[in-house]
């Protein structure tokens, strides 16, 4: 074995020192992980060891070489770093003395997990314990190395999701496998994307079996649990766990699988439970599937599903699903309501033993009927491999020939050149460089054939947009245009510029049509609502933004100037108004807002609208909006009475000079009766008020407020006129 020189990346053989020519590794750079056995260890004087694969608080797994057979194996070292250590420059394990007791324990039941699974070696979607030894004060187990990736990198090499229809032909035979992995007594406890592993043939292999200790929160190991596939009991070490711990995983995996989004994880929906059903995320996903994988995830484990057969009736027995074709070791089985998926091989395994029960208890009777293997799939997948083999040599042949074009020319000019005479003038640069250009570009357009394109376009349609674009990243770029639309909610796709079916290339742009929701738009209550939040509110729901009405403000300082003048300004500005116009496809949009006196509403609210509340407005259309507010209601009032109570006072106490008075009064309504007539009723402010005497007080009515003085020019006064 000491003559032997393979990489301990690959275990393939190689030369030198130096980097793996074949898979890159490199062991001198390789990270170092605390208490590995050292690369090119021996072990039951039959395996190498290689690099590390992964490791947990149960210990760790290797790449090793099986000298036997002549092949890669994968070798398990129960390890529990918490309990043991490994002696320096040595193979031993040294087991801390007050551990001893709990080590053993510990290693006892990883023995007869493998055990186990040795026995179940007939279950072809199983990766069990091809042997199993004791050495260096610890137990390892040998498994098989298998090719292929695991089902997180699958999926994402599957645009992050798949179809119910693809996982009712893939996951059947799991199913089978883990239930009778559970009529065995052997849970797995740790179902995740992560330990399901998908060979190059495209069956499902279940893997990553560990102890309980490692799949419990607060136990005597660091734990290992997949956030958003561990059940609620998995986070709590008094909660007994069983079947419907790992109807809680597979479950989980299938959530992930259908909508492209990992579930919530357990411990974080206990205090806060969104998880929002598969169906609502993918519209695809059948009704009674989604509310079979919702029963699997419940976070109560006496309401969720109990196991693995109840799970499959509730997916696979209803009209909404679609019949799952068996594959040619698989044959579905009914009984009575159940039914189970269940391999040739342990079908004539489990012969020997006593009938299988259903979750009624009723015995589950056997169909020893077989169906043969579709040969379309060995087809396509032929024909899959020589589209990936010409997909690889394109660019190397292209390369090859162009090199051969260009040589060829430089050689014929280079000829031509020594044929010349000297007489003869040579061609310019640019020329010989638009000559090699032109035959290139004729070699490229005669030997490209056309683009095989590498992926196939999924349907988006009634998809969240912002999700979808998320999970293609990299893989598919998603251009949005959004628009209005009445039958999809908002930010869900509608349409999609390449249709389900058609063929793109990895990295290319697809425009879709994103809703922007309803254009038809119900005018919001304003009660409570100061003018600038009720704007916003506006603003937020789709309608243009507001400006404010200038004519007031205008109409109120051109009378400032001059009260001859007034009935001109005002019909000036009365024509002037703020308006907002939508720009796009021509629209005339406006929404204004405006000042008013409202008693009813404090400083600062909105006291009307127009239209009324609860109009339907259509953002697509022509539509004017204006909205009242109040504005200084209570500096105004208090202004007008002060004024008015001077004047009273005034009057009064003058009573000898009440026919100046008088005769004042009617000099100033006889100059500006044009301008109140005009101004009375809009403006009360500015309007004449009643000739008053000592003996004949103005009638004022409860409702109104006292009318204002008459205007006086800059700092006079009317007690000064008086005298």
């Amino acid at each position: 074995m000491g003559d032997m020189n393979l990489c301990y990346g690959c275990m393939n053989p190689k030369t030198g020192n130096g980097a793996c020519p074949k898979c890159g590794y490199q062991h001198s750079k390789a990270a170092k992980v605390p208490n590995a056995l050292k690369a090119g260890s021996e072990l039951h004087d039959r395996y190498m060891v290689g690099k590390v694969m992964e490791y947990n608080g149960e210990g760790i797994t290797y790449l090793a070489y099986d000298t036997n057979i002549g092949c890669k194996v994968a070798v398990r070292e129960y390890l529990p770093v918490q309990l043991c250590e490994r002696v320096k420059d040595s193979t031993l394990v040294n087991v801390a003395y007050n551990h001893l007791a709990q080590y053993k324990s510990l290693m006892a039941e990883y023995t007869e997990l493998n055990k186990s699974l040795a026995r179940q070696r007939s279950l072809v979607h199983l990766n069990p314990a091809l042997d199993l030894f004791a050495e260096n004060n610890t137990t390892y187990a040998v498994y098989e190395f298998l090719e292929g990736r695991s089902l997180l990198d699958y999926l994402k090499e599957n645009a992050g999701e798949l179809s119910w229809r693809t996982v009712s032909r893939m996951f059947p035979p799991l199913f089978t496998t883990l239930s009778i992995l559970h009529n065995a007594g052997v849970l797995h406890r740790g179902i995740s994307p992560e330990t399901i592993f998908v060979t190059d043939k495209g069956d499902l292999k279940l893997t990553g079996f560990c102890i309980s200790a490692v799949r419990t929160r607060d136990s005597e190991l660091k734990d290992e649990l997949f956030d958003g596939y561990a059940a609620p009991e998995q986070y709590f070490a008094n909660r007994q766990q069983g079947t419907w711990t790992d109807v809680y995983g597979i479950c989980a995996v299938l959530y992930r699988i259908l909508t492209g989004c990992r579930a919530t994880d357990a411990n974080t929906r206990q205090n806060y439970d969104n998880l929002i059903p598969p169906h609502d995320l993918n519209p695809r996903v059948p009704k009674n599937v989604s509310e079979g994988i919702m029963r699997g995830l419940s976070l109560d484990s006496n309401k969720r599903i109990r196991t693995i057969t109840d799970l499959v009736t509730v997916l696979f027995e209803s009209g909404e699903t679609e019949e799952v074709p068996a594959s040619a070791n698989t044959a579905p089985h009914r009984s009575g309501t159940t039914t189970t998926f269940q391999t040739a091989a342990a079908a004539a395994a489990q012969q020997k033993k006593s009938p299988a029960k259903s979750a009624n208890g009723t015995a589950v009777k056997k169909n020893p009927q077989k169906r043969p293997a579709p040969i379309v799939a060995e087809e396509e997948e032929e024909e899959s491999a020589l589209v990936g083999l010409m997909d690889r040599l394109r660019v190397p042949i292209l390369i090859a020939i162009l090199v051969f074009v260009i040589f060829g020319v430089v050689l014929i000019a280079f000829q031509q050149t020594l044929n010349r005479g000297g007489n003869e003038p040579m061609p310019n640069s640019a020329e010989a460089t638009t000559d090699i250009s032109n035959i290139i570009a004729m070699s490229t357009e005669e030997t490209t054939r056309p683009i095989k394109y590498d992926s196939v376009m999924p349907s988006l349609i009634g998809m969240n947009f912002q999700v979808k674009k998320s999970q293609m990243a990299g893989w598919l770029d998603l251009d949005p245009v959004y628009e209005y639309n009445d039958e999809y909610p908002k930010d869900q796709i509608f349409d999609q510029e390449l249709k389900e079916g058609d063929g793109f290339q990895s990295g290319s742009t697809v425009q879709v049509k994103v809703s922007m929701g309803s254009s038809k738009k119900n005018i919001p209550d304003f009660e409570g609502f100061k003018l600038q939040a009720y704007l916003g509110k506006l603003k937020e729901m789709g309608f243009a933004e507001a400006v404010e009405d200038t004519s007031d403000k205008k109409k109120s300082k051109s009378k400032s100037k001059s009260t001859t003048t007034t009935t001109t300004t005002f019909a000036t500005a009365h024509a002037i108004g703020g308006e907002t116009t939508s720009t796009t496809n021509n629209l005339n949009q406006k929404v204004i807002y405006r000042a008013r006196n409202d008693v009813a509403y404090g400083n600062g609210f909105v006291c009307g609208v127009e239209p009324g509340v609860g109009s339907a407005i259509d953002l697509q259309k022509d539509y004017t909006i204006i909205v009242y507010y109040v504005e200084g209601a209570e500096t105004s009032y208090s202004k007008t009475s002060k004024t008015s109570s001077t004047t009273t006072r005034t009057t009064t106490s003058k009573s000898g000079s009440g026919s100046s008075a008088s005769s004042t009064s009617k000099s100033s309504a006889a100059s500006t009766e044009s301008s109140a007539s005009s101004t009375q009723a809009t403006n009360p402010t500015t309007a004449e008020p009643p000739q008053t005497s000592a003996t004949n007080p103005p009638q004022t009515s409860a409702t109104n407020p006292p009318p204002p003085p008459p205007q006086q020019p800059e700092g006079g006064n009317e007690g000064g006129n008086a005298e």
